[in-house]
């Protein structure tokens, strides 16, 4: 029980910081775009929200596909056991799955918020702004 609890927090933190450096990475470089939209007037909250809506995407398909492999094998196993005549006793139940995506998507929405608010700090606009 515990082995398993490890690997799947494990599993876990690694998804967690690959996301959060695909985002982050994607932020350094629209240094260029996110100026030209500060400069047109999009405002903090705007750029958050469409960094939130990407990575909204992002989990949405990965949550779909993971939903559709782990449903693809639980009906193999289902058909392979009642095929042998061996007692099926898996049962499905999503909570956890749904917990971890909840948990996924706070912690790289805080990282998201964190990181989008220290590029509009160092923005050019801003420091133009300010003066």
């Amino acid at each position: 029980m515990f082995t398993v609890l490890s690997v799947i927090i494990l599993l876990f933190s690694i998804s967690i910081s690959i996301i959060n450096n695909a985002i982050t990475a994607n932020i350094r470089n629209s240094k260029q775009k996110i100026g030209i939209l500060r400069a047109v007037g999009a405002d903090e909250k705007e750029l958050v929200m469409s960094y939130i809506y990407q990575l909204m995407s992002m989990l949405l398909w990965g949550t779909t596909v993971g939903f559709c492999i782990f449903g693809v094998g639980y009906l193999s196993a289902y058909f392979i056991s009642k095929y042998t005549g061996s007692t099926f006793v898996f049962v499905f139940n999503p909570s956890a799955a749904i917990i971890f995506t909840v948990a996924t998507f706070v912690v790289c929405s805080v990282n998201l918020w964190i990181n989008v608010k220290k590029e509009m700090k160092n923005s050019i606009v801003e420091n133009i702004r300010e003066l």
